[in-house]
């Protein structure tokens, strides 16, 4: 016995010592033997860990271009690659270096191996961890996204608003108030403002948008302008623009709708509003992208709308509440009338005047404010006027008044020309149609000059209030007021009289008199929805015709322009043309013509408009630009900008335009050639050398190499120059923008570089390698830089490098500094500087220039003052921002003033620099950040940032300050910001007495500072009294935020309070350590909080203590000791206690609190917490109850308990003692509106009572409650007497539930029914042990019904009963009659043991106004409707039942749906949609009485069911030939029925004139199809041979769209008939499974005329349209010849192929074959499940319109198709790949050599489940995908590369991972990315 025990325990310590002894000494061996392999596997890990930093460092570049803030995780990474991998390279030098061998090389060294091995091990494994890092997904994205404006923050909340509160009219406020009141309200979903024409409800939008963000109370706000003419592609981009979401490489409404509705259906958990202004009519919600109902109400956010018609509002948008904004009452008008205009009043020469014109503004603030701004300036005589003239105060007569006051011809024309606009016009169009008219004639030597007066005369045109908008904005509109009197003015218009006519929706050309037409002088077309151009328009006055319409296939007649002989300005947008109109030559007098947004195949016509100056192209789908265009020798501007698919500019038509000042190439062509090459084939840019007019230029280039060297770039007054593949555009209107990648040596040293250098004014510069200071770079200096951005050039010392004796006068004019990756950067300057150097600058930003120490020496002090904004980031080896002159080693020199009192520093950020130690570096060596010195002098600093500083101890010195009287101590600092400071023992020491420190900060973030213990001291709190944001945050050793000093401690009285007067929000996040607030005497009161957030904060037992530390430390402890002996929670200590006061706090978090016993006090403050909205309790482990007793006075507001994962709770309101039964008062909540209970393990009880307590939820509207499993019921019958507005109650998952409803017993008055009165929905699911809904105390275990006679519901909309499988019996059928009265929808769902839904008639009368029932998977299920113990006769009235939508499924032991035989006296009139799914044992459906009343029946679903016949006869029923069974039905499915024998048996023939799809399968018993000869009486007859087929073509289904065919009806009627089938647009035909029977070619080339879908399936065909029918002198299938002809003109409508289940199809089509000829005019070809399918598209073939290609389900498919093929796809836009698992490539080789392979529209690419894929293409050749913005890789394991060859996708600028990734991945490139995702 003593054996067995001791000989495995000596053997298990032999074994423990063999390992702590030996396995030591054997690393060591190893570090000697395994050395080589060691030194190997570091070098790999140092490749791989170098490619990855590439990767990573070329996204963070990019986004550094694009003004992209990179992720901090991100920085620290690259830094540390940096750092370890030069450590790791200076270990391996040391390999190279050391003898590693001795006894001549015969044995290893171990005295070199071993230490050099050891620190080879752990080095590679410190570079596989970098490695493994890189893998994370925050560098998927390395970036932070610019907020959209929409997004509601901290920041757009604090935003200073323009208006002051003050300004805003009383009569305004109190609207503004009320829409407030009703958006906030849940209520309401759509809130209207109406009011006439001018009243201001756009101003008033602005106010509200205004209001809405400063108070927070949205996430998201999106505003658009609708107008009288909806551009829906605005809309859609305003609204995106708000959200941040990109739509503009979604070409088509509907997918920008979509993209739209899933942005915002993803964010609905965000609270969102959507204003919608000045709509004139209804807008569909859908189409613009809005989630919305079948009848457009919306889902999952509010709107805002405004119209002047309240009928737009409540009939077509369905609001909810509306407020009328009327005319303002005389004395508010006076305020705003002497408000606008000015000091002016005052005189009381005008004063006399303002009533009476004030009066004759009727009240209208549009009005108001155009009248005062003319009078501002007018003399008396006008004031008179404007006070008698009546008549002259309406819209009319003071918009005419305003323009004749222009006096200006020009500028009253370009009025008249912005009223053709009803959504505004911008500068660069307003310039192109107004240069076309002349206005601007005597202006015009340059386009530039005629602009700048252009700009002018639109700041004139908004001085007169004739325009909206203001001058830093772009575009401007006109109020529709003002546009209507503009359109029907006949003034003076150039050389003629104005006539404008403006198309309206459904009002245009037919509505127009030929007069009118003929002598109108301009007209407009804005997106009205035409659909239709007449041939020719008789307009020879015709100035300026706008036609935009983003519609491709609405057609310009040739002929249209014949009589257009006088226009100057034709516009034609998102149009489409193979080639321009014929009849445009005749336009001899066109000056400006644009076709932006349209798909153009042929311009060569416009080379016949030779007077023509102005062309743009904008975003036009354009690949030439053909040699005609080089005859327009008078154009002066051409804009290509975004014309992405422009690849050829023929040689010579650049050269041709000579007078050309600006052109804009940007997002376009960049295929120049060299001037040399021959032939040439493209544009050169020596070609630029001819246009000597040119002034303006965007243009890219992507290589250096072999350009020209007189290029005339330099005189450029205007330009945006790239020069290298790396760049993105900036479009700033008014800059000289120069991007220079320099790949060779020599590009600087040309004269056209140097002009451009000298004259730049933002400068960007990459690949530096011989230059050593950037001053150097420029000749004749950088005269008018403003903004200089310098990165990855390694050879780069300094900015400025002036030698010793010679003072240098540098960057005079530079504003901006931005320096990036200059590894060798050592100083900014270097020698002496004129005073004047850097005297403009503002902003300096470092990143990642690893050798600088310093950014300034104190002898640079000059340069240092002017700076606003300085960041550094990255900087390994800075230590100081200012180092001391004695400090300065190099003593560089420049005159400075040494009195330096104050700095304009605004912004400091620093970020990840572990040497920094000091602002400004003195003698000592402290690493206090900033001295009390220099603390002084930052009076202008507003916000800071400092991370990652290892490092800093201290931020803020201000003991011992020095200050005479009261000095402000960073008297302007907002917001501080400060993280991952693991050294920081304390932000700021003790506050002077004598100086104001940080009375303005705002926002103050602290976070993963390790060493912190408190925030801030008492006397510093006193100080931040304009604090509203404190967020903490990862802090281990905090142990209290405030910090009471001793002697204040000792001063301070019982009654001492300490208030943060604006605080607003508070957050204590994972503070392992933190034990309160503060200890001490101090009350803690916070006045404005409304949202206090604590979460892991698992020490914390209260918010903030009397006691003093000890005290609580020693009461803690006790307190643990005897917490297991005391039961009564009214003993623990309170989270809250009297101490704090927070009267406003309307949000309250408490997170993953282990230590939290009692959340409030009895006795706290009256006024504490009663705003309490909000509460939110999860994973609280110790928290037995969430509300004290007294809670319902405490808590007068809130509206929401979310309770989540706290075990140890027993109920939310703790016990309630028999004194308290003397109140005689129900407890109640007031406004509890939602209560979320979940994973609750141990509630018992809401409220747990030893007396008779009522308690009491008047406004309680949803109730959600999962995964309590020790409740036993929900509510007491008391309880229930409250519950009025109950809208939502959602209980499953409670496995000891037995009642929802618990009834009471004892004293008191008795509850007869329970009357829910507003519940509208009710989920009950996975309740297994729930007896019955209103549970009586006594009831026992047996069979109750769900819902008894003593329930009511009687507004309920929607039940759904799921996973109830002791459930027999839902309800009794002694229901009141109005119980479920109002119920719309019944689901019911996995619930085995019911055996029937409705048990009677009378039962079936309560459920009148059902619409839908859904029942699933309920085994025991018999009956759905139960009505045979009936028997109706004629005095029992007809009942009609609203059921609109019945659906069945997999109810096994269903025999019928309705039992019995109704006869009549039930009916189904409503019902539109049935499906019945796998119900084995129904033998028929509808009796034949239910039949024939369901005359709205539209569509019939039967599948997998023994249904031997669809109507059963029933006795007493009588029924006629002329009967109708479901005249209304359009869709109809038998699937797979193999009983069915007939639709009816008594013969009865049916029709359905309105039957569009058709589809019958597997229906083996009977015949599907007959005609019309074959009709005969079958009546007696058993036969299946004699019976009567299911439908007859001529007669039952005459106007069918779509149907369905097997191959033995396809057999019957070639054989016998030759119906042709006229209007049939989709057939499938399926089960082609016999050998025998062939391919029907002839049938379908001979049945069909009009087909556009066709689609094969469950077929073992082989080949599609076999080669006999080609015209090879095969014979068809049926015995005819065909030839190639005939069968194509026979499906010439034929559009979309798909082939599904072919098992056996081996290739889709083979050359020269009638499939071939076929797919050359399909549009979309669909392909799925065809297993023996190796490749799509074989062999070459001119796919003419394919623009849709989905392919899924094809395991045998290996490629897509060859090279040769994919040339041909020049249409596709999408392309689908999903679950091919053989896929290796899309593209594979066929050896033909081809150079370049585009897909010139696809924009949309998915590869989905393709496990074998390596790559898209291994074909090493260039590949482009010019519109391509949409990928999504998902499931490609194997996949690590896009393609081998060069790649292009300028568009594209993520991949995601799923259709619900909206975020993506992107490493700068499509290449890359895939690489990225591999690893």
């Amino acid at each position: 016995m003593t054996e067995t025990i001791v000989y495995p325990v000596a053997s298990n310590l032999l074994s423990k010592l063999g390992e702590c002894l030996f396995a030591p000494i054997g690393r060591q061996f190893e570090y000697v033997l395994c050395y080589k392999s060691y030194v190997e596997e570091l070098k790999n890990g140092v490749k791989e860990l170098e490619n990855a930093r590439q990767r990573v460092q070329s996204s963070v570049d990019e986004a550094v271009y694009d003004g992209k803030l990179i992720h901090v995780d991100v920085k620290n990474w690259l830094k540390s690659v940096n750092e370890e991998t030069e450590k790791a390279d200076n270990l391996l030098k040391r390999n190279e270096s050391a003898k590693d061998a001795c006894f001549r090389g015969w044995l290893p060294n171990p005295m070199v191996r071993h230490p050099i091995g050891r620190k080879v091990k752990k080095m590679a494994q410190v570079i596989q961890g970098l490695h493994k890092e890189s893998q994370n997904n925050i560098f998927r994205k390395v970036y932070c996204a610019n907020t959209p404006i929409g997004i509601v923050t901290a920041a757009t909340s604090t935003a200073r608003s323009a208006q002051r509160k003050e300004d805003v009219l009383v009569s305004r406020a109190s609207v503004i108030e009320d829409v407030i009141k009703a958006i906030t309200d849940d209520k309401v979903c759509v809130i209207g403002v109406h009011g006439p024409g001018g009243v201001g409800k756009s101003k008033l939008m602005e106010d509200v948008e205004r209001r809405v963000k400063e108070e927070q109370l949205f996430d998201v706000v999106a505003t658009t302008n609708v107008s009288r003419n909806p551009d829906l592609k605005r809309i859609q981009a305003e609204i995106a623009y708000a959200l941040g979401l990109t739509l503009v490489n979604e070409e088509t409404a509907y997918g920008r709708a979509d993209l739209l509705c899933k942005r915002l259906e993803k964010d609905s958990e965000k609270k969102i509003l959507i204003i919608l202004d000045n709509l004139w009519t209804k807008l569909e919600l859908k189409e613009v992208g809005i989630p919305c109902g079948y009848n457009n109400k919306v889902r999952g956010c509010k709107l805002l709308l405004t119209s002047r018609d309240r009928h737009v509002l409540y009939t077509e948008m369905g609001s909810d509440r509306e407020f009328q904004l009327s005319e303002l009452e005389h004395e508010e008008a006076c305020t705003l009338f002497e408000r606008t205009v000015g000091d002016r009043v005052n005189d009381l020469e005008f004063k006399i005047f303002v009533n009476r014109v004030v009066e004759n503004c009727g009240g209208l603030p549009l009005l108001i404010i155009s009248v005062a701004n003319r009078l501002k300036r007018g003399d008396l005589l006008e004031w008179r006027d404007a006070s008698t003239n009546k008549e002259g105060s309406d819209v009319k007569s003071i918009v005419e008044f305003s323009y004749n006051n222009l006096k200006d011809e020009r500028i009253k024309a370009l009025f008249l020309v912005h009223a053709l606009f009803s959504q505004g016009l911008g500068t660069r169009d307003a310039l192109i149609y107004c240069m076309g008219l002349g206005l601007y004639k005597k202006f015009s030597k340059t386009i530039e000059d005629a602009r700048d007066k252009l700009i002018m005369d639109r700041r004139r045109l908004l001085d007169s209030s004739l325009l909206l908008g203001n001058y830093g904005r772009d575009r401007l509109s006109m109020h529709d007021l003002f546009i209507d009197v503009a359109i029907s003015m006949h003034d003076k218009f150039i050389d003629t009289e104005w006539n404008a006519l403006v198309g309206r929706e459904d009002f245009g050309f037919n509505e127009w008199s030929k007069y009118d037409i003929r002598k109108c002088t301009a007209m407009s077309f804005l997106n009205v929805g035409i659909d239709e151009i007449p041939e020719k328009l008789d307009c020879p006055n015709m100035r300026i015709f706008l036609l935009i319409e983003q519609n491709r296939s609405l057609k310009v007649p040739e002929s249209f322009f014949e009589s257009m002989q006088k226009l100057q300005v034709l516009d034609l947008t998102g149009l489409s043309f193979t080639s321009l109109p014929s009849s445009m030559e005749f336009l001899e007098n066109l000056t400006s013509l644009s076709l932006d947004d349209c798909h153009l195949e042929d311009v060569t016509a416009l080379g016949k408009l030779k007077g023509l100056q102005f062309l743009s192209f904008f975003r036009s789908e354009i690949t030439r630009l053909p040699k005609e265009i080089g005859e327009l020798v008078e154009l002066r501007l051409l804009n290509l900008s975004r014309c992405v698919m422009l690849k050829v500019i023929e040689p010579g038509v650049l050269k041709s335009l000579v007078n050309l000042e600006v052109l804009n190439m940007s997002y376009s062509f960049n295929w120049w050639e060299a001037e040399d090459e021959t032939p040439r084939s493209n544009a050169s840019l020596a070609e630029f050398k001819n246009m000597k007019k040119l002034t303006t230029l965007y243009i890219g280039i992507p290589h250096s190499a072999n350009l020209p060297r007189d290029l005339p770039f330099g005189k450029l007054n205007k330009h945006e120059i790239l020069i290298g593949d790396c760049w993105g555009w900036q479009f700033e209107d008014e800059s000289r923008t120069l991007k220079l990648k320099l790949d060779s040596g020599n590009l600087l040293l040309e004269q056209w570089v140097q002009r451009c250098l000298q004259r730049a004014q933002d400068l960007h510069l990459v690949g530096l390698r011989d230059n050593h200071n950037i001053h150097d770079l420029c000749f004749q200096d950088f005269q008018e830089l403003k903004h200089l951005h310098v990165q990855n050039s390694p050879s780069l010392q300094y900015i400025v490098h002036s030698t010793e004796d010679i003072q240098c006068t540098a960057f005079v004019r530079l504003e901006s500094l931005f320096l990036n990756n200059l590894n060798n950067m050592e100083k900014t300057f270097h020698g002496r500087l004129a005073p004047e150097s850097f005297s403009k600058l503002k902003i300096v930003k470092l990143d990642n220039c690893g050798e600088i120490k310093y950014l300034f020496p104190s002898s640079m002090m000059r340069i240092f003052l002017p700076l606003e904004d300085i960041e550094i980031s990255r900087c390994h080896s800075i230590k100081q921002i200012v180092v001391d002159a004695e400090v300065d080693e190099d003593g560089d020199e420049i005159d400075v003033d040494p009195e330096v009192k104050s700095y304009n520093l605004r912004w400091l950020t620093l970020r990840n620099l572990p040497k920094m130690t000091n602002f400004y570096k003195i003698i000592d060596h402290s690493v206090v950040l900033f001295d009390r010195q220099q603390l002084i002098k930052l009076q202008s600093l507003e916000a800071m940032t400092v991370e990652k500083c290892h490092l800093i101890r201290e931020v803020f010195d201000l003991e011992e300050l020095t200050t005479s009287g009261d000095v402000e101590i960073l008297c302007r600092l907002t917001r501080l910001t400060l993280s991952g400071l693991p050294s920081l023992e304390r932000i700021w020491n003790k506050n002077p007495r004598k100086a104001l420190c940080f009375r303005n900060l705002e926002a103050l973030k602290v976070q993963n500072c390790e060493n912190l213990r408190f925030l801030f001291s008492s006397s510093m709190a006193k100080a931040l009294v304009q604090i509203k944001e404190i967020e903490i945050a990862s802090c281990v050793l905090m142990e209290e935020i405030m910090y009471v000093q001793e002697e204040e401690l000792a001063e301070a009285t019982t009654t001492d309070t300490l208030e943060f007067p604006l605080l607003t929000s508070l957050s204590l996040v994972e503070l392992s350590n933190l034990k309160t607030f503060s200890y001490g005497k101090y009350c803690i009161h916070c006045p404005s909080l409304t949202r206090l957030t604590i979460s892991k904060c698992p020490k914390m037992m209260i918010f903030s203590s009397f006691k003093g530390r000890q005290q609580l430390m020693t009461s803690d402890r006790g307190l643990q000791q005897a917490f297991g002996r005391i039961n009564s929670s009214l003993s623990l200590p309170s989270f809250f206690n009297e101490k704090v006061h927070f009267p406003s706090l309307e949000e309250l978090k408490l997170s993953s609190m282990c230590q939290l016993k009692r959340i409030w006090h009895n006795q706290l403050h009256e006024q504490s917490f009663c705003k309490l909205a909000s509460l939110t309790i999860e994973l609280c482990e110790n928290l037995s109850h969430v509300f004290p007793s007294n809670s319902m006075d405490m808590l007068p507001s809130l509206s929401k308990i979310k309770a989540i994962g706290c075990p140890s709770l027993e109920a939310l309101f703790e016990p309630i003692s028999h004194s308290f039964e003397k109140r005689q008062k129900p407890l109640v909540f007031p406004a509890l509106r939602e209560m979320t209970l979940l994973n609750l393990s141990g509630l018992r009880d809401i409220l747990k009572s030893d007396c008779e307590v009522t308690l009491a939820f008047p406004s309680l509207m949803e109730v959600n409650v999962r995964g309590c499993h020790s409740l036993t019921y929900l509510f007491s019958s008391a309880t229930v007497e409250a519950l009025d507005k109950l809208a939502m109650l959602d209980v499953s998952c409670c496995n000891n539930l037995r009642g929802i409803i618990v009834m009471g017993e004892g004293k008191g008055k008795t509850l007869e029914t329970l009357k829910f009165h507003q519940l509208s929905t009710l989920k009950l699911g996975d309740l297994e042990n729930l007896i019955s809904f209103r549970l009586v105390s006594c009831a026992s275990d047996g069979l109750h019904p769900l819902f008894d006679e003593k329930v009511k519901f009687p507004n309920i909309e929607s039940m759904e009963i799921s996973h109830m499988n002791n459930l027999e019996n839902i309800w009794l059928d002694d229901l009141a009659s109005n119980a479920f009265s109002k119920l719309k929808t019944l689901v019911v769902k996995y619930c085995e043991k019911l055996s029937f839904i409705f048990s009677s008639y009378t039962m079936l009368t309560r459920f009148q106004n059902l619409e839908k029932i859904s029942i699933t998977d309920c085994g025991s299920l018999e009956v759905v409707f139960h009505v045979q113990e009936l028997d109706f006769s004629e005095a029992c009235p007809t009942r009609t039942f609203e059921l609109r939508e019945l659906v069945l499924t997999r109810l096994p032991k269903m025999k019928h749906v309705w039992s019995g035989h109704p006869q009549g006296g039930l009916t189904f009139g409503h019902l539109r949609c049935m499906e019945i799914v796998e119900c084995e044992r129904l033998k028929s459906l509808f009796p034949s009485s239910v039949a024939k009343s369901m005359t709205q029946l539209e569509e019939l679903l039967v599948r997998e069911c023994g249904v031997q016949e669809i109507i059963v006869e029933e006795d007493k029923v009588e029924m006629n030939a002329r009967d109708l069974f479901f005249p209304r039905l359009t869709d109809m499915k038998l699937l797979e029925l193999p009983d069915l024998r007939s639709f009816y048996r008594n013969s009865h023939t049916s029709t359905w004139p309105l039957l569009k799809k058709l589809q019958v399968r597997h229906c083996s018993k009977m015949r599907s199809f007959s005609f019309a000869c074959e009709f005969q009486s079958c009546q007696g007859t058993s036969t299946i041979e004699n019976q009567l087929a299911l439908f007859s073509f001529e007669k039952v289904i005459p106007n069918l769209k779509r149907l369905t065919l097997m191959s033995e009806d396809v057999t019957m009627m070639t054989q016998q008939h030759h119906y042709v089938f006229r209007d049939l647009i989709e057939l499938d035909l399926a089960c082609y499974h016999d050998e025998n029977v062939g391919f029907p070619s002839d049938f379908l080339l001979h049945r069909f005329p009009d087909l556009e879908v066709l689609s094969l399936s469950y077929s073992s065909l082989e080949e599609i349209f076999p080669e006999d029918v080609c015209g090879h002198g095969g014979a068809t299938s049926y015995g005819e010849l065909t030839d190639m002809e005939t069968p194509l003109k026979a499906l010439k409508n034929l559009q979309q192929l798909e082939l599904n289940k072919l098992c056996k199809l081996q290739r889709v089509w083979k050359d020269g074959s009638l499939m071939a000829e076929i797919l050359k005019q399909i549009e979309t070809l669909l392909i799925s499940e065809c297993s023996s399918l190796s490749i799509v598209l074989p062999s070459p073939i001119a796919f003419q319109r394919l623009t849709e290609l989905e392919v899924k389900d094809c395991a045998g498919l290996v490629h897509m198709g060859t090279c040769s093929v994919m040339t041909s796809l020049v249409h596709l836009t999408w392309l689908t790949l999903r679950n091919c698992g053989a896929m290796e490539d899309v593209v594979t080789d066929d050896g033909n050599g081809i150079e370049e392979i585009s897909f010139p529209k696809l924009r949309r690419l998915i590869l989905d489940g393709l496990p074998s894929l390596k790559s898209f293409s291994t074909v090493n050749c260039t590949f482009m995908f010019p519109l391509l913005w949409y990928i999504i890789v998902k499931q490609c394991p194997k996949m690590n590369i896009f393609c081998n060859g060069a790649l292009s996708t300028p568009g594209l600028h993520e991949v995601r991972l799923s259709d619900e990734d909206y975020e993506g991945r992107w490493e700068g490139d499509l290449n890359t990315t895939i690489q990225f995702l591999s690893t």
